[in-house]
């Protein structure tokens, strides 16, 4: 819920405009009340985006400063409209000609009057100092310090001075342009004004809706996402876009056996690659000829046969809806991946792309395929190919393929879609390698992507516990070697016991884990592939299979209620006396394997499990199962050398710098 206080004018006359959805589950959500031109103005599209569904908040933009008596009168009026749990302004001195010492006792009456109207909210004050007048900026800050005494004797809480945040060149910009028009330092402020907010009022970011959901079902923590098409047949990981589409022309296509071996696995669900970055669609799309109907493929009669569309009553095989219709059939959720850079098309790098990228995106999900459980958008962008003819490289700048946008156009056409990208507005996020490995205490929050990008790498993996997006890891690898199939990979498939160890590093360390899958030119899954799959299916059974309340066990699983966030900052685990495993983070999930000694294991019945939380007065509710797992499987885990077999995609994002999103 928002309610917007409108700008009050010169003449003191004032309105309430109200933008916002009455929903009976946000009357019970932390009331924000903030204050000031820059949060309301130019912050509030970000703060709004950072603090979705964790508080319910009203703005009033303000262009008076604190040292006008008019401020205390419309306060005054706002502060009456309902009980607030959170005030939080920055009404700094940058809007002053001529800072004075006046300010300081105006300050003051402003803390006092909320006080006085809002008994029980927490203050939180931000403070603004302009960098680009010496004598300006000096005088701004020894008041600044004075204020932040003031606001600390009243119970309230100062938050760091945004000026400071700013990096050298926008400190020697004029303050407005830097404050109101740049996108990355409008974020960087936003993200300090929601951090400060959640912490005002005792919060953690949580999961989004659809995401919420997902992890309440507790039945998609292992998915696929199948690689196949042009590149198959041409033994290429990255099409260069001008590939001829009579190549795709496989003798035995068979979705069913594809998502058979998936479904043996344990998988859950499948992301169907719709479009690589060559630019060939595997559905008959109206945006571009570059699409299967081009293909033998198509001109087959199939299990996916459906109108083309173009009323000529042409029929023929769409490899996504055999796919679809495949994953319904056997169970599994179904979702699918569209490549935004593309190397093909010769308007990329225009306008006019993203208007055709975004429809192709609207084709897959305006209801003809079905529920799509997640929609995948990934960092690779922007770079040589054919481009209809140009064979040239091209660049394109920060928020070329407007995923904001796009990103409300997937969850209006599918509500309960979960998203993979790295920008603050999606689900999942990359966890900075393709070989499916996380850190032991990895938290789903993270800083905002679009302040840090330049610096996703150092934190991505592991995330914050002061965090302002709640972005868990999706840890994405392939299968095989490569994402598509490649003869030369034939024996390096990994085997059982290492998908096994993976699992454990990804979902056993609060993660999600997605296995690359990649059918070969025949159109079927190697049988090497489908062994492997089914053993890792297996192991993964045996390691569950005996649950433990009395006596011995060397298995451990935690897993924390999530929907008010990450609340768990630390956990340990004791039994016998002693200590077994400790930690940070709990998240969705945590598995640790016990030293299996027969004389000294651990009993159920002397467990304790004790965990923490730094939020004052917060005690995180995690769940503890325990298992006896056969020791000849835990030996054979223990033994299995972990490997950093990351692909070239990775190193290639790594090289780059990552995306250009």
């Amino acid at each position: 819920m928002e309610k917007t206080f409108t700008r009050d004018h010169e003449n003191i006359e004032w309105s309430i405009g109200y933008a916002f959805h009455l929903a009976d589950d946000l009357r019970s959500l932390p009331r924000v009340l903030l204050v000031g031109d820059s949060i309301c103005n130019a912050y509030q599209p970000v703060v709004r985006d950072l603090l979705e569904g964790r508080i319910n908040v009203s703005y009033w933009v303000s262009s008076y400063c604190v040292t006008s008596p008019n401020y205390l009168r419309l306060l005054a009026l706002y502060l009456e409209e309902a009980p607030y749990d959170v005030v939080h302004f920055n009404n700094g001195l940058h809007s002053l000609e001529t800072p004075t010492e006046d300010w300081i006792p105006a300050l003051e009456k402003v803390l006092r009057l909320i006080r006085e109207k809002q008994p029980k909210a927490r203050i939180v004050w931000t403070t603004s100092t302009p960098l680009t007048d010496p004598a300006k900026t000096a005088k701004c800050r020894e008041l600044n310090e004075a204020g932040r005494a003031v606001i600390e004797r009243l119970g309230g809480i100062a938050v760091d001075d945004l000026f400071s945040l700013l990096d050298p060149l926008d400190r020697a910009s004029n303050w407005s342009d830097v404050y109101h028009h740049r996108p990355a330092t409008v974020r960087l402020e936003a993200e300090q004004v929601a951090r400060a907010t959640l912490a005002a009022a005792n919060l953690r970011p949580a999961p989004r809706p659809a995401l919420a959901a997902r992890l309440a079902a507790h039945d998609c923590e292992i998915y696929g996402i199948v690689h196949w098409g042009l590149n198959t047949f041409t033994d290429r990981e990255w099409g260069y876009g001008d590939e001829d589409p009579t190549l795709l022309n496989p003798d035995a296509f068979d979705a069913d056996q594809i998502v058979g071996a998936c479904k043996a696995g344990g998988l859950a669900g499948l992301i169907v690659v719709a479009k690589h970055h060559d630019g060939f669609c595997l559905w008959p799309t109206k945006t571009t000829p570059h699409n299967i109907t081009k293909t033998p493929f198509w001109r087959e009669e199939g299990t996916g046969k459906r109108e083309q569309g173009r009323g000529n009553g042409e029929r023929g095989r769409d490899y996504v809806k055999e796919m679809e219709q495949a994953c319904r059939r056997a169970g599994l959720k179904f979702g699918v991946y569209v490549s935004p850079w593309d190397r093909n098309n010769a308007d990329y790098a225009t306008p006019a792309y993203v208007e055709t990228y975004h429809e192709q995106v609207r084709e897959l999900l305006c209801g003809d395929y079905g529920e799509v459980f997640e929609m995948w958008f990934d960092g690779a962008n922007g770079g040589d190919g054919w481009y209809g003819g140009a064979r040239e490289k091209r660049k394109i700048p920060d928020g070329y393929y407007r995923f904001d946008e796009l990103f409300g156009t997937v969850r209006r056409l599918q509500p309960s879609v979960c998203i993979f990208n790295e920008s603050d507005g999606a689900d999942f996020r990359w966890p900075g390698n393709e070989a499916g490995w996380l850190s032991p205490d990895s938290r789903a929050t993270i800083r905002s992507y679009a302040v840090h990008k330049a610096d996703y790498m150092s934190y991505c993996n592991a995330g914050d516990a002061d965090g302002v997006v709640f972005h868990p890891c999706e840890a994405d690898f392939p299968l095989r070697r490569g994402w598509f199939y490649h003869d030369k990979d034939k024996g390096l498939t990994k085997k059982g016991i290492e998908l096994l160890l993976r699992y454990l590093s990804a979902v056993g360390n609060g993660g999600t884990m997605n296995i690359g899958i990649a059918p070969d030119k025949h159109g079927r899954l190697d049988d090497e592939d489908v062994r492997a799959l089914a053993e890792f299916g297996e192991l993964r059974r045996q390691l569950f299979s005996t649950p433990v309340e009395k006596g011995p066990f060397n298995v451990v699983v935690l897993e924390e209620d999530v929907f008010q966030g990450e609340l768990a900052d630390g956990w340990s685990l004791s039994a016998n006396g002693r200590d077994w495993a400790c930690g940070t983070s709990v998240g969705t999930k945590r598995i640790r394997l016990l030293p299996d000694a027969t004389d000294t294991a651990p009993l159920a019945e002397e467990v304790s499990l004790v965990c923490s939380s730094a939020l004052p007065g917060v005690t995180p509710r995690v769940s503890l199962r325990l298992y006896r797992a056969d020791p000849a499987l835990l030996k054979a885990l223990a033994s299995s050398a972990r490997t950093d077999d990351d692909t070239e995609t990775a190193r290639w994002m790594t090289a780059a710098g990552f995306g250009a999103l």
